[in-house]
């Protein structure tokens, strides 16, 4: 099996032709009219508000990833133990985040310092894709910089918003898995949770808290639209073979 790969691009600059595009910012049509193309939505009877923004990742960053995948795997697992990473693996990760931040730039998408705002890899949370805490003045409990040790002790976890961060990057993972082209893995998509809301009108906080499984769901939809909402493209999957026969049946 040969899998394809769904991506977004940044707005052409030309068309078919090779002509310029006058107005770039109005070269495909989306339903959304927020800016960028974002989506926003609401889950458990709209106590819930969420927009996420999609965008496409520089080359550089999907490279970096790429050849940080056993990294990346090193990271998840002592997620998952609850284990500190000794101190090769902690040079590899210093040297990650390094390269990602030169790799993204000191502005990129408006956002400063985006490394410290990575909040998933994906899919399968190794993957070339990121989802980014783009969120004023909240602070994810879970990121990929943090074990799961680290993640109890952090005094964020008094934010309403923390106890549905794995609805979200469940969603997320979801998402990325399966996009909305062919249901084949995305490559080289970010993903800007620009907007994270709870009200607390309803005071029933026991129904909201519950509601972790339909955010879940609500989240991968809002990132496949946001992701349509952009100039999208599959991947051409190649396949290379080489085939010896004898002399005679080549013919002339």
């Amino acid at each position: 099996m040969v899998p394809f790969r769904e991506t977004i691009i940044p707005p052409p600059t030309v068309d078919m032709v090779q002509e310029a595009v006058i107005d770039v910012g109005k070269t495909k049509k989306n339903d959304s009219d927020l800016p960028g193309g974002a989506v926003e939505v609401s889950g458990l009877n709209k106590r819930i508000t969420l927009r996420v923004r999609a965008a496409p990742l520089p080359c550089e960053v999907i490279q970096v990833l790429d050849e940080s995948v056993d990294v990346l795997k090193s990271l998840k697992k002592s997620f998952k133990v609850s284990a500190a990473l000794n101190t090769e693996n902690s040079a590899k990760v210093e040297k990650l985040q390094n390269d990602l931040k030169t790799a993204f730039g000191t502005d990129w998408e408006g956002l400063k310092n985006v490394v410290d705002l990575l909040w998933a890899f994906g899919p399968k949370e190794v993957g070339p894709n990121v989802l980014i805490n783009g969120v004023n003045q909240f602070k994810a409990k879970k990121t990929p910089w943090k074990t799961s040790a680290e993640t109890a002790k952090d005094e964020s976890s008094s934010d309403q918003r923390n106890l549905f961060e794995s609805a979200i990057l469940g969603g997320f993972q979801l998402a990325v898995k399966s996009g909305p082209l062919c249901e084949e893995p995305m490559r080289g998509v970010a993903f800007i949770v620009e907007n994270y809301h709870i009200s607390n009108d309803s005071g029933e906080n026991e129904e909201i808290s519950s509601g972790g499984g339909q955010l879940m769901s609500t989240f991968k939809e809002a990132c496949r639209k946001a992701f349509s909402n952009q100039p999208h493209r599959l991947m051409v999957a190649m396949y290379s073979t080489n085939i010896q026969v004898n002399a005679e049946v080549l013919g002339k």
